[in-house]
């Protein structure tokens, strides 16, 4: 040992330089205690983890009830349920106090811009044969009636250009 002086022990005797006292970074509050393996004790979360599926059932339920209770379309309750963060509660509330400003927040218009009949058939008239065809929402009349639209035009093109060129 070069210097004596340079280490200390415990027996040496010197008891002021051994004591410690605690500082106010040493305080811990009586509800962060710590426990023997140094660490603290927080309150456990209670929390569920769910499926997909589930997920899905739950928000098809609250879409449900959303719809039936305020009298709106399925999609415009999708449109409204996230801005409540799908809290069905805080949503009716809201809406039963001011119904025009949740519809501003979310974006939904008082009334559509365009009223339509989906049930009634539509007519529409070729500009080739002046013929009326009827045709409903459905897909299957819907792309028909552009298929047969379509195929006019082509026929009607192609007649007009034997008719130039004749």
């Amino acid at each position: 040992m070069e210097n004596e002086d340079d280490y200390r022990t415990a027996d040496s005797g010197d008891e002021e330089s051994l004591s410690y006292s605690a500082g106010d970074d040493d305080y811990l509050p009586e509800d962060e205690q710590v426990d023997d393996f140094g660490e603290g004790r927080c309150p456990q979360e209670n929390y569920i983890l769910l499926k997909e599926e589930e997920i899905a059932k739950l928000q098809q339920d609250c879409i449900s009830e959303v719809s039936t209770v305020l009298s709106i379309s399925k999609s415009n309750a999708c449109l409204l349920l996230p801005h409540f963060h799908w809290s069905v509660e805080d949503l009716q509330d809201e809406w039963f106090s001011d119904e025009d400003k949740v519809r501003d927040k979310a974006g939904l218009l008082k009334k559509p811009i365009v009223e339509h009949n989906a049930s009634q058939n539509l007519t529409t008239t070729c500009e080739i044969c002046f013929e009326e065809y009827y045709y409903s929402l459905n897909a299957s009349s819907r792309s028909n009636s552009i298929l047969t639209r379509q195929v006019m035009v082509l026929v009607g093109i192609s007649y007009t250009h034997l008719q130039l060129f004749e």
